[in-house]
């Protein structure tokens, strides 16, 4: 589907008014520094102005963004973990453990990011479209274009991890 530039630029502006704020809240969540969920945004947004003309309306533009969104967010953390990001790391933890501090039970968020950490990317995927979004199995399957039976496994791995990471903060 192609658009003038005009056209296009009114379709993107309408989407940035309609879902900017929901993109922001899953850059939150997901990163946990408001700097980086900040720029996470407009990244978001660059790569759906410059993916806009593949998108082939097979599921609403806010599923499509969120995914957009999710992936984005989950390469900046593993940027997190690179060899070579060690030292900003140190420092973007010095900060975030001050304002983590500051917001309500700050150990679950530190529970939920442990977990999401013990999978794989697709797993994160799936758990946050499932936990997060509230998505139906079948809506995670769509998006990510697997099939049902390996949503259904990556929940159940998911919550083996989840379940044994419980039960070891519990002991």
């Amino acid at each position: 589907m192609s658009y003038s530039p005009s056209d296009r630029r009114t379709q993107i502006e309408q989407l940035y008014r309609t879902y900017g704020h929901v993109v922001m809240g899953r850059c939150i969540y997901l990163l946990r520094n408001d700097s980086e969920a900040q720029d996470a945004a407009q990244d978001v947004f660059v790569k759906v102005m410059n993916s806009y003309d593949r998108f082939r309306m097979e599921s609403s533009p806010i599923t499509w963004i969120l995914k957009i969104a999710t992936n984005h967010c989950l390469n900046v953390l593993a940027a997190r973990r690179a060899p070579w990001h060690a030292k900003y790391r140190r420092h973007a933890q010095n900060v975030e453990t001050q304002r983590l501090t500051e917001r309500i039970a700050p150990e679950r968020t530190s529970m939920i990011r442990a977990m999401l950490e013990k999978v794989d990317t697709e797993t994160q995927q799936i758990a946050i479209h499932y936990y997060v979004d509230e998505m139906t199995q079948s809506e995670i399957a769509t998006i990510l274009n697997r099939s049902l039976p390996t949503i259904r496994k990556r929940l159940a791995k998911f919550k083996r991890v989840a379940d044994r990471e419980l039960s070891h903060d519990a002991s």
